[in-house]
């Protein structure tokens, strides 16, 4: 089972996630009417109806998948801890378990259909939801793996416990209670699983009570049904407009109907709202046996109020106890009766009216004119914690104490009113409020019990009942120095709130604004800064911090910020030696005093070689080590020794890797004080010679040259070495490798021979087999060249024929575009021939002089819209003719343009396959002459040789072929420029190429 801290637990619910599956978007029904033209042809009346109704439908619809959102929301936000999933066979027995106690189903349609074991796994391995009713007759709804393990750990066998112990514990003791009747309520008076009050509490619905607020699931009954009514009032076809024979006038149905429909709406919204907080309310309550009223407002309530309970039930309020209580308050105010007569009781009266369940009343000392009201004995028992003989507290003495000094010295108060003690302590016991406590003229929030003794211990009677003798010691002296985050000064009571809320506080120290987390940090402070006492670190430890405080100083603060660093595993910097040294641990800093520091009091734990060595190589250079990219001392080096890191030492001009103690020593040996005990002579030398001896060339690992340190560690590993230098017969990179030390003589011997070859010309059988070597490549290289240019001549045609495609579809939306513009002038001309005004004859009454009256007709005339129209009409016509016009002319530029770029690659096409050809003839003529090769007329076919290998080179397209001409070019220049051989020379073995 997992164990927690519950004080130090996250506040849950603060980590939003997206439901399993996105919800889908509402449709509103369609099949009744869903044409615009419909629409036009319907009145007005019955168009508002329709949307009256689809307003309903909406609102309904929408309240339903609000309501599912919003819980899907609460559901996923809760905090559990990082536990790996149980086995698929857990997770079956689970299931398996809760069928034979209960039952296991989904819901199709809202029906009931029961699942196997083996379906309601699939499902939940699915993200689909599986309703179980448990043992004791609830349903939960759950849908996935993990909420099966934590409703198994909740209210199952816990086959895989995946939350503390000490909570769950505590969720099944509030679950159970004492009596049948007890366990965890909702405010409406449900009783709830240990499983659901944990996703109420772990949950703080950010955004899901707005959802359901605004969308209802009552939306989807009342919003609907009203909304529909207050339709059917207005849709005068659905519902006869008339009263005993009278026509009901169309505004009053009209305001009849919108009433009925926006009431559907509100009161669907306010069922809504209703729903959701029956679902997911604020706050739980508890009833344990006597105890009732009890609040669970989150899971951080959870494990104290099972607690307190589980100390109530073991030091029960005795009937001896209550007698006593009661004799003291009598004689100290008096007992009296709650109700009509208010008469005077004795302490055995009151006694027994609190047994009955009737209830008494006490005098309040804080306002004696007032009269506190006392229903049962667990109340009794709180006012004698706060105001009577203590006997039995609800809380611990030192809570009970500070309670009472508290309310002797100030006042305990809610939202400004003056309230006792006993008030303070039931809102803080029971209902998990805060109350504030206003103590010399100041006002203090306080949340709960434990910060009530902390707030005495450090602003009342001074007595240190809540912290270790050095931390309220250090709270006490930085009491006048404490600021808040945002700068503003905090008493010590203060700070140690917002320590207690993970929030930091800052105290000013050293003319500093010193950090502090915890009450801890500032003890470590006033250890460091104040008193000069270690009571926190060994005594080792403590000095060093202090001695690089006094003999350097920290870049970043003082002693106190680099303790908090190396707390955390970080990385600080110290003063020393006119840089800034890198530190991380107790050892570093002893470590740099044994360096740098040399008459320091701490012992010197750096082996005497490796001193030496690092020593030496700090001597040839200040900042000799590199770490990264850090420059540094022989201690940065020795750091990175000890620890078994890699770093840099500068030596022979450049820097070397070392890794090892080992490795220094080669270092050391090779490119430092050159004293050789690592290697056999021979083998040193070589080592010096072939990699130390030349900037040019040398030995070389793959990313570059290699000193003869850098080789040696290469080889040592078993990493790729050889020896690179510029030679051969096309005075390119020859590479040798160089496989083990034992090979360094043979590397040198083959370096020397081949620079010993290079030197002369060719025998004429050597050129002529090395040329014949070059020469069998080219047919088929010169045929890829010609292939490239048939290739980029069969692209330059087809460009071609899309470009003349181009141009013909251009020319003819052009010529389209020319009859349509010529077209639409046409019209316009005719348009504006039509006359702007129409005839019209219409007929009026007229009376002559006798009083007789005729109808008399005349001629009216009307503005002529049908002119207007075509006009706009036809210049829309222009307008869009000028535009194709105009695009089309662009469209036949492009198209010529890329005709021509078409035609030009065509001709440099043609151009390279004609110098392809070329080439391939050359290459015949090259292989005839290499064939005939003598030493008669050799000089002379040397000169054609150059000139048809110059001419094929500059003839050449592709890489391939221009580099084997270049190797043959090479080959002819070294016939020709080196120098004889001289007599009796014999070609040197083994050679390098």
């Amino acid at each position: 089972m997992i164990t927690s801290k519950l004080s130090r637990m996250p506040a849950p619910g603060l980590h939003p996630a997206p439901p399993a599956k996105p919800l889908e978007k509402p449709e509103l029904p369609t099949d009744h009417y869903d044409e615009a033209a419909q629409d036009k042809s319907q009145p007005q009346q019955h168009k508002l109806a329709k949307s009256l109704i689809g307003l309903g439908m909406l609102a309904g619809g929408l309240g339903t998948s609000a309501h599912a959102l919003a819980a899907d929301q609460a559901q996923v936000q809760i905090q559990t801890p990082t536990q790996p999933l149980a086995s698929d066979d857990v997770h079956r027995m689970m299931i398996s378990n809760f069928k034979a106690d209960g039952d296991v189903y989904k819901k199709v349609l809202g029906f009931k259909s029961e699942l196997t074991t083996a379906q309601a796994d699939e499902r939940l391995q699915n993200g689909d939801s599986v309703f179980i009713q448990l043992k004791n007759g609830a349903t939960v709804k759950i849908s996935s793996l993990t909420e099966l393990e934590t409703l198994d750990t909740l209210d199952g066998k816990q086959l895989h416990p995946n939350l503390p112990a000490d909570l769950v514990d505590a969720m099944r003791m509030l679950e159970k209670g004492q009596t049948p009747r007890d366990g965890i309520y909702k405010p409406n008076g449900d009783e709830t699983t240990a499983y659901d009050a944990y996703r109420i509490l772990g949950t703080k619905h950010p955004g899901a009570a707005g959802a359901a607020a605004l969308y209802g699931f009552g939306g989807l009954a009342l919003g609907l049904g009203l909304a529909g009514a207050g339709a059917l009032v207005i849709g005068k076809g659905l519902l006869v407009p008339q009263i005993k024979g009278k026509r009901i006038p169309d505004n009053i149905l009209m305001g009849a109907g919108i009433g009925l429909a926006t009431v559907g709406l509100f009161t669907g919204i306010g069922v809504g709202i209703a729903q959701h907080n029956a679902d997911w309310p604020k706050v739980l309550e508890i009833r344990n046996g006597a105890d009732s009223n009890l609040s669970l407002r989150d899971l951080m309530d959870v494990v104290p109020q099972a607690n307190w309970l589980n100390t109530q039930a073991e030091h029960p309020f005795t009937s001896e106890q209550q007698r006593q209580a009661l004799t003291y308050l009598s004689e100290h105010g008096g007992l009296y009766k709650a109700g009509i007569g208010h008469g005077k009781l004795s302490p055995r009266e009151a006694q027994d009216r609190l047994a009955k369940g009737k209830s008494i009343e006490l005098p309040n000392p804080r306002k004696p004119d007032q009269r506190i009201e006392i229903s049962d004995f667990r109340h009794l028992q709180e006012f004698d914690t706060v105001y009577g003989t203590g006997v039995n507290p609800v809380t611990t003495q030192d809570q009970m104490k500070s309670l009472r000094y508290l309310d002797e010295h100030g006042t305990f108060e809610l939202k400004g009113k003056q309230v006792s003690a006993y008030q303070a302590l039931d809102r803080l016991l029971r209902d998990r409020l805060p109350v504030d406590s206003k103590l010399n003229n100041k006002k203090y929030t306080l949340n709960d019990l434990a910060e009530v003794q902390q707030l005495n211990a450090l602003k009342g009677d001074g007595i240190n009942t809540i912290l270790s003798i050095p931390q309220f010691q250090a709270m006490t002296y930085f009491d006048p120095a404490f600021k808040g985050a945002d700068g503003k000064p905090v008493d010590s009571f203060e700070a140690l709130q917002l320590m207690n809320q993970h929030k930091g506080v800052g105290v000013t120290s050293n003319h500093r604004v010193a950090q502090l987390s915890n009450p801890m940090d500032a003890q470590e402070l006033y250890s460091l800064e104040v008193s000069g006492t270690n009571n926190f670190l060994d005594q080792k430890e403590y000095d060093l911090l202090q001695f690089w405080q006094q003999h350097g100083g920290y870049q970043s603060g003082r002693a106190y910020e680099s303790l908090k660093s190396m707390e955390q595993g970080r990385e600080f910097n110290i003063q020393s030696m006119g840089r800034w040294a890198p530190a991380r641990s107790y050892q570093d800093m002893q470590d740099l005093a044994s360096f740098e520091a040399r008459n320091n009091p701490f012992p010197d734990s750096i082996p005497a070689e490796a001193r030496d060595r690092l020593e030496y190589f700090q001597s040839t250079s200040n900042l000799a080590f590199r770490v990264g990219n850090r420059e540094g001392r022989a201690y940065e080096g020795y750091r990175e020794l000890r620890d078994g890191r890699a770093f840099e030492v500068k030596a022979g001009g450049v820097w070397n890797v070392v890794d090892s103690n080992g490795a220094l020593h080669d270092l050391d040996a090779m490119l430092g004080r050159r004293v050789n005990d690592i290697l056999p002579k021979a083998q040193y030398d070589l080592l010096h010679e072939l990699g130390d001896g030349s900037a040019s060339e040398g030995l070389a690992r793959l990313h570059g040259k290699a000193n003869s340190y850098q080789a040696l560690q290469a080889l040592k590993k078993g990493q790729a070495v050889t020896y690179d230098f510029v030679g051969g017969d096309f005075h390119d990179l020859v590479s040798i490798p160089v496989k083990g030390l034992d090979q360094l003589d043979d590397t040198k011997l083959r370096r020397d021979n081949q620079k010993e070859y290079d030197k002369y010309r060719y025998s004429l059988p050597e050129f002529q087999g090395k040329m014949k070597n070059q020469a069998e490549q080219l047919p088929q290289l010169a045929a890829n060249d010609l292939a490239q240019g048939q290739g980029h001549l069969a692209d330059g045609q087809a460009a071609e024929r899309r470009g003349q495609s181009n141009l013909s579809e251009a020319k003819s939306d052009l010529s389209r575009a020319n009859s349509d513009e010529t077209w639409a002038r046409m019209r316009l001309a005719s348009a504006y021939a039509m006359p702007s005004e129409n005839a019209v004859t219409k007929y009026r009454s007229v009376t002559d002089s006798d009083g007789n009256s005729h109808q008399e007709s005349y001629t009216d005339y009307e503005h002529n819209y049908a002119r207007d129209a075509a006009i706009s009409s036809a210049q829309s016509d222009i307008w869009d003719a000028e535009r194709r016009q105009s695009r089309a002319r662009s469209e036949i530029s492009d198209a010529e343009a890329e005709i021509a770029r078409a035609q030009a690659a065509i001709r440099q096409a043609e151009g390279e396959i004609s110098e392809s050809y070329e080439i391939q003839r050359l290459v015949s003529t090259l292989s005839g002459q290499l064939n005939s090769l003598s030493e008669a007329d050799f000089q002379r076919t040397l000169s054609q040789l150059r000139s048809e290998v110059a001419r094929m080179k500059q003839l050449s397209h592709t890489g391939a072929l221009d580099n084997n001409l270049t190797r043959e070019g090479k080959l002819i220049e070294n016939m020709t420029n080196r120098p004889e051989r001289p007599a009796g020379w014999q070609v040197p073995a083994p050679l390098a190429q």
